[in-house]
């Protein structure tokens, strides 16, 4: 049955299996090889009715050991692009019991129980944490969700100053995300790790970082650009529209205009890129890439909805960072009117 499942999972979404590692990652995972996992995963992939795949991961979840469904719940909890639309008209009762948080809402959700038998979930907790981000970094890479800790390695590097900490623990990758290696190659650039931070002996083995990633795109996936840069200089904006099709982490924006504005495509995926900078990188990742391999998410029936309500929600603003629409669409009319009729259904 097992086997009949994933068969069915890769000739819906016209995929080939996990690679070998990514299944290894996987099965260390309490509950990741139970067949109702696979089978609320299935039903969340598709898009038609994600309160009730929600709560059938829910159910998984209130079985203590099954640290797969409880990571999963609390990775959809931390984005609300993908469960708003329906946690939205639940009671609060219903909302904290959904997503496995306490009355007061503290704590880590789902991912508290987790901790007890999975060194992944441990590792999405302590990722937040300084005195233990260093080895939650390491963990998670190994484990194979590199959005997550490459968005720690990027704040830690260009904001808190404390990267050296960091990329020591990253000497036991046999090699590195090409995010990963961009970051350390740019950051040293730059002048916030010096050579022997990044390449000496006692920190990564030079063989780790790869050749150098000085590209358009991987630029573009961790200093976007834009609205108001692409306004002010023209030579800017043709950049955007050349190469935000090209950044890997926007593949699914890109697929979308391809599909849906074929006239604009490079001009959509820079709209679509300008509006995701205000985002946290490599926003468009699965929720867990261990447990929801992105090429996996990303061929799926409901990833132009959740595309479409991100783009919306980080357009319209929130708290302090109130925009609108309009303004990109003088980038690309094509793609806003995509949003608003979406969020007008």
């Amino acid at each position: 049955m097992r086997r009949k499942i994933i068969l069915t999972v890769a000739l819906l979404l016209h995929l080939p299996g996990m690679s070998a590692a990514q299944s290894l990652h996987m099965a260390a995972v309490p509950g990741a090889e139970d067949v109702n996992f696979d089978g609320a995963l299935l039903a969340w992939l598709s898009g038609t009715n994600d309160l009730t795949a929600l709560q059938a991961l829910q159910v998984l979840a209130e079985q203590d050991d099954n640290a797969a469904a409880q990571i999963m719940l609390a990775r959809i909890a931390a984005l609300p692009h993908l469960h708003g639309h329906v946690s939205g008209r639940l009671p609060p009762a219903g909302r904290t019991a959904l997503f496995g948080q306490a009355e007061d809402l503290t704590g880590n959700g789902w991912l508290d129980i987790a901790r007890t038998h999975s060194p992944l979930a441990q590792a999405l907790i302590d990722i937040d944490a300084p005195e233990t981000r260093a080895n939650a970094l390491a963990a998670l890479l190994t484990a194979g969700e590199t959005a997550i800790a490459a968005r720690a390695l990027y704040s830690v590097l260009f904001f808190d100053g404390s990267g050296i900490s960091l990329v020591a623990a990253l000497q036991s990758q046999e090699r590195l995300p090409d995010e990963i290696a961009y970051l350390l190659q740019n950051a040293q650039a730059n002048g916030l790790l010096d050579q022997d931070g990044v390449i000496g002996a006692n920190q990564i083995p030079a063989g780790a970082l790869g050749a150098w990633l000085q590209t358009p795109a991987m630029y573009l996936t961790w200093f976007p650009i834009t609205l108001d840069q692409y306004r002010a200089d023209p030579q800017v904006a043709a950049v955007a529209r050349r190469h935000a099709q090209d950044v890997p982490s926007l593949a699914p924006l890109a697929a979308f205009c391809d599909r849906n504005c074929p006239s604009s495509a490079g001009a959509c995926a820079a709209a679509g890129a300008a509006i995701l900078a205000r985002q946290d990188a490599m926003a468009l990742a699965s929720p867990s890439q261990v447990l929801l391999p992105d090429a996996i998410y990303w061929q799926s029936d409901r990833i132009n909805a959740d595309l479409l309500r991100l783009l919306s929600a980080v357009a319209m603003g929130t708290g302090n960072r109130p925009t609108s629409l309009a303004g990109y669409r003088e980038i690309d009319a094509c793609l806003v009117r995509a949003i608003e009729d979406f969020t007008t259904e």
